[in-house]
């Protein structure tokens, strides 16, 4: 799809991946729950790099994979579910956008 197309669905208010979104924006109490799981790994784990296949809660690993790639979509000025205040509270907690480098 061409970057034109995209601008102009984005203009409408075209929702990229509605299963966790209410109004294009990540459902509040979804994320905070997982953000929530994510203190709780930090606070057992001493870090918040968890696995993507993390068997106790694979829905925590899926999340935090989730969140690197939306602000790695932001950092690239496409559209991006996370807001800056989500960055901010992961960022708190010492959270890692890139594992690597």
């Amino acid at each position: 799809m061409t970057e034109e197309r995209i601008a102009k669905l984005e203009e409408i208010g075209f929702v990229w991946d509605a299963s966790e979104h209410t109004g294009g924006i990540p459902d509040a109490a979804a994320w905070n729950d997982r953000h929530d799981d994510l203190l709780k790994f930090k606070k057992e784990e001493g870090h918040c790099r968890v696995p993507l296949a993390f068997t106790p809660n694979p829905q925590l690993g899926n999340w935090v994979a989730t969140q690197r790639g939306e602000h790695g979509k932001r950092q690239k000025g496409r559209h991006s579910s996370i807001t800056e205040d989500r960055i901010a509270k992961l960022e708190e907690i010492g959270f890692k956008w890139k594992l690597r480098g």
